[in-house]
C-alpha cells in the first residue's frame, strides 16, 4: 500500500497537495491510501490506467479531496473501446486496467466548475462508500465505459447532475444502495447516451430539482439522437417537491430516425411522490410501470405521450391522510397505442373538471385496455375517453364514500368507437353512470 504522505501530501486543507497525490498515483505501488485529512488539489488527478495499471484509491472514510480547480477531482481514463464481451478486449486491457476502485473517500467541490469523478473508457469501474458534494457534476461518464458499479455512495447537493451519463456508450451499469439527493441538474441523468442494461435499485433518490430551470427530474432519461433500452428502476424511494416541468421519473425516447428509442424498461416497486408529474413517458415502447405507490402528483401521477405498449399494473395511487395536499394525481394517456391499465387502486384523485378529464384520462389513442381497477372518490369522474378507437373497460369498480360527493359521472366518452364496457360496478353521478357525447 502507498500512502500519499510518502510523496509529500500534507492533508491540512491549506497546502496544495496536487503534485504529491499525482506522483503517488503515477509512481506508487499497490492501492493508494489517503489518511485522515483534507487534501487540497487545484487541478484534476489523472488516473491513466494505461500508464499506472490496476489501481485503487482508498480514503478509509476519513479523507476528503477538496477540488479547488476546474474539472474532475479524479479523472480516470482507460483504453477499453470494446464491449463487455471477453473477445472485444485489446491485449493487456483486462489484465492491466480492470476494476479501478475508489472507496471510502469524500470529494468536496471548491470551484464552480469542479466535478467529482470522471470515467472515460473504463471497464468495471467500482465506486463504493464515496461521498461527493458541492461539485458541478458528481460522477460524470463520458465517451465509453462498461460494467460500472456505484454502491453505498452519497452523491449530495451538487449544482449539476448527481450521476451523469453524458453522451456515453455504456452497457451494464448498476447503481445500488446509494443516496442521490439535492442535485439541481437531476439525480441520475442519461442524455444523448447509447445505453443498455441499467439497474437503479434500492436507492434514495430525492429532491433533485431546480426551481429556476424549465425542467427537472430525479431520474431523467433523454435519448436525444441515441437509444436507451433494457433497464430497471426498482425498489427506490423517489421524491421531490413540485418544480416547473418537474418529474420524479422522466423517460424521453424522441429520436429522429428511431421514434421509439426508449423501451424494454420497467419502473417497479418504488415509492414515487411529490412532483409536478410522478412518471412521465414520451415516445416510449414497451415500458412496465408496476407495483409502485404514487402520491402527490401535482399535475399527473403518470403521463404517457406518443408511446406504444405501456403496461401500468398493480399500482396504488393514494395519499395518506397525514400527507394530504390538493394534487391532481390522475393518469393521462395521449396519442398512444396498445396501453393497458390493470389492477390499480386510485383514491381521492382531483384530476379533471366538470366537463372533461378524470382520474383516468385517455385521449386520441387506440387499443386501450382497462381492467380490475378500483377508483374511490374521484372528484369529477373515474374515466374520461376522447377520440379513442378500440377499448375494453371491464371488471372495474367506482365508489363514492364522501358525505357530499362531487363526482359528475362514472365515465364519459367523447367521439370514441369500438368500445366495450362489461362487468363494471359504476356509481351514478349527476349525469348518470356513463355519458356518451
Amino acid at each position: 500500500m502507498t500512502t500519499v504522505a510518502e510523496f509529500g501530501a500534507r492533508g491540512d486543507g491549506v497546502t496544495d497537495d496536487t503534485d504529491a497525490i499525482q506522483r503517488a498515483v503515477r509512481e506508487g505501488a499497490g492501492p493508494i491510501r489517503l489518511d485522515r485529512g483534507d487534501y487540497l488539489i487545484t487541478r484534476p488527478i489523472l488516473v491513466d490506467l494505461a500508464d499506472c495499471g490496476r489501481l485503487g484509491i482508498d480514503g478509509g472514510g476519513v479523507a476528503t479531496l477538496v477540488m479547488a480547480g476546474a474539472g474532475p477531482a479524479l479523472d480516470v481514463v482507460g483504453t477499453h473501446h470494446g464491449s463487455a464481451s471477453p473477445a472485444s478486449f485489446d491485449a493487456g486491457v483486462m489484465e492491466g486496467q480492470r476494476m479501478p476502485t475508489i472507496a471510502g473517500l469524500e470529494i468536496l467541490g471548491a470551484h464552480d466548475q469542479a466535478d467529482g469523478i470522471r470515467l472515460t473508457c473504463t471497464h468495471a469501474a467500482t465506486l463504493t462508500g464515496v461521498q461527493i458534494r458541492e461539485c458541478r457534476h458528481g460522477v460524470h461518464l463520458v465517451e465509453r465505459d462498461r460494467n460500472l458499479i456505484i454502491s453505498d455512495c452519497h452523491i449530495y447537493h451538487n449544482r449539476g447532475v448527481g450521476v451523469f451519463y453524458d453522451g456515453v456508450n455504456i452497457h451494464q451499469s448498476n447503481i445500488t444502495g446509494s443516496h442521490i439527493s439535492y442535485n439541481a441538474g437531476g439525480g441520475i441523468k442519461l442524455l444523448d447516451a447509447e445505453v443498455r442494461n441499467i439497474q437503479f435499485t434500492g436507492n434514495d433518490i430525492e429532491y433533485n430539482f431546480d426551481q429556476a430551470a424549465d425542467a427537472s427530474a430525479d431520474v431523467w432519461i433523454d435519448c436525444g439522437s441515441t437509444s436507451i433500452r433494457e433497464g430497471a428502476i426498482t425498489g427506490n424511494t423517489i421524491q421531490a417537491v413540485a418544480s416547473p416541468g418537474g418529474a420524479n421519473v422522466r423517460i424521453i425516447g424522441v429520436c429522429a430516425d428511431r421514434p421509439t428509442a426508449a423501451g424494454n424498461l420497467t419502473v417497479s416497486g418504488n415509492l414515487i411522490s411529490s412532483q409536478e408529474t410522478n412518471v412521465h413517458l414520451v415516445e416510449c415502447r414497451g415500458v412496465v410501470v408496476s407495483g409502485n405507490h404514487f402520491f402527490s402528483g401535482h399535475r399527473h401521477a403518470v403521463h404517457v405521450e406518443r408511446s406504444e405498449f405501456v403496461n401500468i399494473a398493480g399500482n396504488v395511487f393514494g395519499n395518506n391522510p397525514e400527507y394530504r395536499v390538493d394534487t391532481l394525481d390522475g393518469v393521462l394517456i395521449e396519442d398512444s397505442v396498445g396501453c393497458s391499465l390493470t389492477g390499480c387502486v386510485f383514491e381521492d384523485c382531483l384530476a379533471g373538471d366538470s366537463d372533461t378529464g378524470g382520474t383516468v384520462d385517455v385521449r386520441r389513442s387506440r387499443s386501450f385496455l382497462m381492467s380490475a381497477c378500483q377508483i374511490h372518490d374521484p372528484s369529477h369522474r373515474a374515466l374520461y375517453m376522447s377520440n379513442v378507437q378500440r377499448a375494453i373497460v371491464s371488471s372495474c369498480m367506482v365508489s363514492c364514500n364522501e358525505p357530499e360527493p362531487t363526482m359528475v359521472e362514472s365515465a364519459r366518452m367523447a367521439a370514441c368507437s369500438d368500445v366495450e364496457l362489461s362487468a363494471n360496478m359504476l356509481l351514478a353521478g349527476s349525469k348518470g353512470e356513463v355519458t356518451e357525447v
